[in-house]
């Protein structure tokens, strides 16, 4: 009866897996939602009343369970159950992931330095994941950690694909800049993970309407977020990341700041231009940061000792706030929570 209760599974795995090849190729974008699940169920039958050979059966099934994720590049079949998860971006994948409490991850993108320190991995124990390589990933180094998923945004993708598929089955997750909370919702579909994300962007929705109470008028607050870049400064959009959170709390714009409805994310100004990103609160951040959040490149300080910024009026009423720079600008649930964890200290 095992014997044949081990073929039926055998067969079964057989056939979902060739249901699929795995994934199309970078060229072929998939058409419909991206990363829809599809749960692939290896169901066993068994004549066997024999609790032990049921239970046997049920265990070997679960195993070989897979979903079909549809993603950037096609479909893939992942396990329903991955055990070696390989992150290719560390910057938002990896804090969203580990902000839904997803574990088994074995690596990821880690370099030596601040960002494995700063505020969006700060909480997180990463003594479990290994560096597979930065900025350029190592393929030898990522086969021979032996995952059975490995997840990254399709803008990374599109010439490794193939061969990170030949390592593992591969999600190219669709990376639309403009839309964190769909590319959130497509990062959790990667594992399963669909609903709880969900229910986070609930909670983040409820802490925007908690923060609009205690502002009062948040239309009534004119705000710039500023990326200070030596000689340059990006004037940030509603279509940047943190601006898509203050698009959220409702907060007014400047008149440099473009319409909405141009898809511009930032506008590059000389520091001469410093004057047009002048706002009620001006938020700014450096290229980088130290593991303090200090400025780990004189940016920021450019930007303080330009002699048109005493003349700004957020500097002379005190509301120019400093903020961590990958927090404003990676992406991501965890990251929106930041800001308005810091938005909530300037609003108490």
């Amino acid at each position: 009866m095992k014997y044949r209760v081990a073929v039926a599974v055998l067969a079964l795995f057989a056939v979902a897996c060739g249901s699929s090849g795995g994934g199309g190729t970078p060229g072929e974008l998939a058409s419909g939602p991206a990363a829809s699940i599809t749960t692939v169920s290896l169901a066993v039958a068994s004549t066997t009343t024999g609790l032990d050979e049921v239970t046997e059966t049920t265990a070997v099934a679960e195993s070989l369970t897979v979903r079909v994720v549809e993603h950037a590049f096609g479909t893939t079949e992942v396990p329903n159950s991955p055990e070696r998860i390989l992150i290719l971006d560390a910057g938002t994948i990896l804090p969203v992931l580990l902000f839904l409490g997803v574990e088994n991850i074995v690596g990821a993108p880690l370099p030596d330095g601040p960002i494995n320190v700063t505020r969006l991995l700060s909480n997180y124990d990463l003594d479990g994941i290994e560096s597979i390589g930065f900025p350029d990933e190592n393929p030898e180094l990522m086969a021979a950690m032996r995952p059975d998923l490995i997840i990254g945004f399709d803008s990374g993708l599109q010439e490794t694909f193939d061969v990170y598929s030949r390592i593992a089955p591969t999600v190219a997750v669709e990376h639309d800049l403009t839309d964190w909370r769909g590319s959130g919702v497509r990062i959790a579909a990667a594992v399963g993970r669909e609903a709880e994300m969900i229910e986070e962007l609930a909670a983040y929705d409820a802490r925007v309407a908690d923060l609009q109470a205690a502002i009062g008028d948040p239309a009534g607050v004119e705000t710039t977020i500023v990326r200070a870049l030596g000689p340059l400064i990006r004037l940030h959009t509603r279509f940047h990341f943190a601006g898509q959170v203050f698009d959220d709390v409702g907060f007014s714009w400047p008149s440099a700041v473009p319409a909405d409805d141009t898809g511009i994310r930032y506008v590059q100004l000389s520091l001469e231009e410093l004057g047009l990103a002048d706002a009620d609160h001006l938020f700014v951040f450096g290229a980088g940061a130290n593991p303090d959040g200090s400025d780990v490149d004189g940016t920021i300080q450019a930007i303080l000792d330009h002699p048109l910024y005493p003349t700004l009026g957020a500097a002379e009423s005190g509301n120019v706030h400093v903020v961590d720079p990958l927090a404003w600008q990676q992406g991501g649930v965890a990251a929106a929570n930041m800001i308005l964890d810091d938005l909530e200290g300037v609003f108490p």
